[in-house]
């Protein structure tokens, strides 16, 4: 996963470590280079470019600094504050709302860390933020198999419903049905329909979905224990 999934260039990163870390106390930048490497290890961060940052940052009043022996500490001025206030506004509430998402479906994937309650739906526009972070198509492959193994068969629209009960959020009625006609012309599962107008399609498990679901079940917690922790280091750079 990358910065610019979440919408932050690289200098958007580098801005958010010192903002955060010098709203703390002043301090070198060797120390906060070295806490990047620590807290951000499954990164490459060059460190070329974040010496750059710092000089850009600091001829543009952005931070400050003075000289403690042979150290050049680094402070954070009212004008870095407000751009960190600012990175602030634009990010976290969408970054924490759609961690929550994220953690309900860790927890059901794993049965371990949180699983907030759910107040209200993810609005639109963040839900177009969280498809391009997660596999759509695993999460709903995951719940509706999940669901045939609990109660048999179901129908799409009842695992729409579910989604957004028990996670907050859903993908579009015609998504949730393309997943399952590919799932039932791979074999996963077998769909057929009932009442007069033949308007609904119920879906039942095959040997084949029963096979696959645990390997699916484990794609899914993986690609989503592996936003979470990205997301939680993010967010700890927009708390003061």
């Amino acid at each position: 996963m990358s910065y610019t999934t979440l919408g932050l260039s690289h200098k958007d990163f580098f801005h958010l470590v010192l903002y955060h870390a010098l709203s703390q106390e002043p301090q070198t930048a060797a120390t906060i280079y070295q806490s990047i490497k620590e807290s951000f290890p499954f990164k490459v961060h060059s460190r070329s470019y974040f010496y750059t940052t710092v000089k850009n940052r600091l001829q543009e009043g952005y931070l400050s600094s003075s000289s403690e022996g042979r150290s050049q500490i680094l402070s954070l001025t009212s004008k870095g504050k407000e751009h960190y206030e600012h990175y602030q506004k634009h990010y976290r509430d969408k970054f924490e709302r759609v961690k929550e998402i994220i953690d309900r479906f860790v927890f059901d994937l794993t049965g371990s860390g949180q699983n907030p309650p759910v107040e209200a739906p993810l609005p639109e526009g963040y839900r177009r933020f969280f498809s391009k972070l997660v596999s759509v198509k695993d999460l709903v492959r995951y719940v509706a198999l999940q669901e045939m193994f609990r109660h048999q068969e179901v129908i799409m629209s009842d695992v729409g419903e579910l989604l957004e009960k028990k996670f907050g959020w859903v993908a579009s009625n015609s998504y949730l049905y393309d997943v399952a006609h590919e799932m039932a012309k791979g074999g996963l599962i077998y769909g057929d329909w009932r009442g007069e107008r033949r308007s609904k399609r119920y879906y039942r498990l095959t040997d084949e979905g029963v096979k696959h679901f645990k390997q699916i079940a484990d794609s899914a917690a993986s690609t989503t224990q592996n936003i979470q922790h990205f997301l939680q280091h993010i967010l700890q750079l927009l708390q003061q």
